[in-house]
């Protein structure tokens, strides 16, 4: 194989916006410095330490209503709510570490 042909390294290209579509601007480091330029992209950990609400399961036979799973799993949401994506991590709850430390 001949050395010149094969790519020593990656070529970083400019790209225009599509049309229609301005320019972004990037922001400086004193800028993204501020803790309100940060987001949590990620899903939140719920208090059943998972990310995601488990499936509602039916109850024990012999009760008097009719299991709805679709109730039963709202009603688990609701207990446990998900947490908005892309939340300033600003906005986040103030976490209590003891009675001497907040």
């Amino acid at each position: 194989m001949d050395d010149e042909t094969e790519p020593v390294g990656r070529e970083i290209v400019a790209m225009e916006p599509p049309e229609g579509e301005e320019e972004l601007e990037v922001p400086t480091n004193k800028q993204m410095a501020h803790p309100a330029m940060w987001v949590h992209a990620l899903p939140n950990i719920l208090m059943n330490c998972r990310t995601k609400h488990g499936d509602a399961e039916d109850p024990a036979e012999g009760g008097d209503e009719e299991f709805n799973a679709e109730e039963a799993a709202l009603a688990m949401e609701a207990a446990d709510p998900y947490e908005p994506r892309l939340k300033p991590i600003t906005m986040d709850a103030k976490v209590r570490v003891s009675n001497t430390i907040s």
